[in-house]
């Protein structure tokens, strides 16, 4: 870890009164130019420290990097040097500016106000930056915190990212402004930042949702689909579905899919008639792949959400159950002010085996199912759900495909009264189907 720093107060009121006496401002004139409050500049006139939001306004508008100011505790300068592509542009160029004899006061600031719409630009970027920073700043955080809400210094984390001390501040406000992380112990010389009850939340949904199988597969038919239809608009012909993974469409949650993750997702785009192309026997799914315009529809029509535009031609009409809490077996079904089509064949009403697809969808994520079971479960509530839906539904499909399901329901890994529950549903609603254990 980086050696402990402090602000040296003296050089920087030495460097604030230069500038304010050369431009000829008192001192609560400069206060107001800079956005602070007159007793900061006593307080620093008597060798305190400013706060952070007060530091990052004075160095902006003396226009030298905040690093100029620290100190080490072994009185060496604390931080990379600053590239050009990371100086300010207007703390770089300014006092420049303001140095050459051929220049007056109009054409400075005229000048200064160019730099400043170029330094939006800058700051524009940076933001950008930021969106792909403060993800991982934050899981730092977090996993380094001795207590919930203890403070945790983050110059490891800057070093690692090539950050210097403005840029390491801006990113913790960056994170504070969306209520991740706070910088209650953080001072100048120790930049700490600690994790909010809300910031802690967001880390443990993350990584539950990073974890789980259905959505991680969801995830992969979604991204990889969605990728191939770019390489398509660009001009590529058949790219290979591997090269999928160097790209950020590949990440899920901030965690890389893996390969077989997406060898997976690649057959069943393809089974789907979403997407065509080479397949060879040690792969499930093919290696160099095209989207078809079926996949083109879906990635155009419904943004690569392969669920729903597998439903596309369904109406959501009906009950809609309500699965509460942990997997007690409980159901509600919600039918106040539905109502649906009569329709039935060989007395089996098709809006009920509407109602168990869709209840059989919804559940499958409290079911504990290993994760190729569970997609493939999942696929089989879509398909019932879009064949009880038509014009002139299949009943032998129907009870293959719900005989398929029970079989899955019926598994001995399946944890919770739940399964129980829908196989006895599923079997009431499509009679014939293979008794319940």
């Amino acid at each position: 870890m980086a050696g402990r720093s402090r602000l040296d107060t003296e050089s920087l009121y030495a460097a604030l009164d230069a500038q304010r006496q050369g431009r000829g401002l008192s001192w609560r004139q400069l206060a107001k130019e800079v956005g602070v409050s007159p007793s900061t500049m006593t307080r620093l006139a008597q060798g305190q420290r400013p706060d952070v939001d007060a530091f990052a306004a004075l160095v902006r508008w003396l226009g030298q990097p905040a690093d100029t100011f620290l100190i080490a505790d072994s009185a060496h300068r604390v931080g990379s040097p600053v590239t050009a592509e990371e100086t300010d542009l207007v703390a770089q160029l300014a006092p420049t500016l303001r140095g050459r004899r051929d220049l007056d006061e109009g054409d400075v600031r005229y000048l200064e106000d160019l730099l400043r719409v170029a330094y939006q630009g800058l700051k524009t970027k940076m933001n950008h930056k930021f969106s792909d920073l403060y993800e991982p700043f934050v899981e730092w955080v977090y996993d380094r915190a001795d207590s919930p809400l203890g403070d945790v210094d983050f110059r490891d984390f800057s070093d690692a990212y090539h950050l210097d001390v403005s840029a390491s501040f801006a990113l913790l406000r960056y994170c504070k402004e969306r209520g991740l992380l706070d910088d209650r112990f953080s001072t100048l010389g120790s930049p700490a930042a600690n994790m909010t009850p809300m910031g802690t939340q967001w880390v443990e949904d993350r990584r539950r949702r990073r974890k789980d199988p259905t959505l991680r597969i969801a995830a992969a038919r979604r991204g990889l689909l969605i990728w191939l239809w770019k390489q398509k608009q660009s001009g590529a012909h058949f790219p290979i579905t591997e090269k999928f993974l160097d790209f950020d469409d590949s990440v899920f949650e901030g965690d890389r899919l893996l390969m077989d993750e997406v060898d997976r997702a690649s057959a069943y785009l393809a089974e789907k008639g979403l997407i065509h192309g080479v397949e060879v026997d040690q792969r499930r799914g093919p290696v160099r792949a095209e989207t078809t315009p079926a996949g083109d529809d879906c990635v155009e029509r419904f943004g690569g959400d392969v669920a729903e535009y597998e439903r596309r031609g369904v109406q959501d009409s009906g009950p809609v159950f309500h699965i509460y809490g942990d997997n007690t077996g409980n159901i509600a079904a919600n039918s106040r002010d539905i109502t649906m089509n009569a329709k039935t064949i060989k007395g089996i009403a098709m809006a009920d085996v509407v109602m168990f697809a869709r209840a059989l969808r919804q559940s499958t994520p409290l079911l504990g199912l290993p994760e190729e079971e569970a997609a493939e479960l999942v696929d089989l509530a879509n398909r019932i759900e879009q064949e009880a839906s038509g014009e002139a539904p299949d009943l032998n499909r129907l009870q293959r495909w719900g005989a398929n399901a029970l079989g899955l329901l019926n598994s001995p890994v399946v944890s919770g009264a739940l399964g129980g529950v829908l196989a006895s549903y599923g079997g009431t609603v499509l009679p014939g189907l293979p008794p319940t254990s």
